[in-house]
């Protein structure tokens, strides 16, 4: 409601329009109903031991609210004012109301009063709701890929599929490739060198020994720095040092197992020409 005390004639202030204004201010009160009850409006800021001034809305009303030392319970007071009429009459003119601190039977517990989040605060919660909720269902859309491919093409006792539980169960078990390194560089058969030589090793292959072998053959025995169980198989490649037509004419490498270290290692010669070789070593633990 608007009132125009501005038009000339002289405005008729009466108690009537004291009441229209009052009536005003009334309406005004209800913007507190859309935040609640028991509400911190304002203020109420707690320093230390002490609870700052400040508004709350109660009970439909906007009332002022005066600090003091922290407490538990809370008040509603009310002083009234009497003034002077023109009859000779002195009634009760101005009601004063504040909430404070304090005791008695119609005390609240201070507790009940709550200071509501403004709409940057919600806007900001409602925010971080939905990035929550978009983070969940990203989650639960892994775990279902995951689940997917963990099942794709596997076999069970209702489905067919492409791979039986044991083939994909031997897929996921990846081999440990260990013991990388090289020894050499050796000539093929008797002039390879005497007994007992020991040739250069590099990485992880310790040592590597010629042993005895008919003429035209080289055995080697080899140690390797990992331990390896007995399950194992030993993977070569020759690198040519010398001329690769030549250093190629020579047979299948082959291996055999001494123990969790050492195994030894077979060449044979095709024909009686120098050769330079290095062969390059890695242990596969089959698991």
């Amino acid at each position: 409601m608007n009132i125009n005390f501005n038009l000339p004639g002289g405005f008729p202030l009466e108690t009537d329009i004291f009441n229209v204004m009052q009536l005003a201010y009334k309406e005004l009160q209800v913007f507190g109903a859309s935040i609640g009850d028991y509400i911190i409006v304002n203020g109420c800021d707690v320093i230390g031991n002490t609870t700052r001034n400040g508004f709350l809305y109660f009970k439909g009303e906007l009332i002022e609210f005066r600090g003091g030392l922290t407490q538990t319970k809370v008040v509603v007071n009310e002083r009234k004012t009497r003034k002077q009429f023109q009859d000779g009459t002195d009634p009760e003119v101005f009601v004063e109301r504040w909430v404070s601190f304090g005791t008695g039977t119609k005390s609240i517990e201070w507790s009940r009063f709550q200071r509501p989040k403004t709409n940057q605060q919600l806007t900001q919660d409602q925010k971080e709701k939905a990035s929550a909720i978009d983070l969940e269902l990203v989650i639960v859309k892994i775990r279902q890929i995951q689940e997917f491919i963990d099942n794709l093409g596997l076999a069970t006792v209702t489905k067919p599929g492409l791979l039986s539980f044991q083939d994909k169960k031997k897929l996921n078990q990846v081999p440990a490739v260990t013991n990388i390194g090289w020894f050499g560089n050796f000539d093929v058969g008797n002039s390879a060198g005497p007994d007992g030589t020991s040739f250069n090793t590099s990485g992880q292959i310790v040592s590597a020994v010629k042993k005895s072998a008919p003429d035209k053959n080289s055995l080697i025995e080899v140690t390797v720095l990992n331990d390896m169980t007995s399950n194992y198989y030993v993977r070569f490649f020759a690198e040519s040092n010398g001329d690769i037509i030549r250093d190629n004419n020579i047979g299948q490498m082959v291996f055999k197992k001494i123990s969790s270290k050492k195994f030894e290692f077979s060449i044979e010669e095709r024909d009686g020409r120098d050769k330079s070789l290095k062969i390059y070593v890695e242990t596969i633990t089959i698991p």
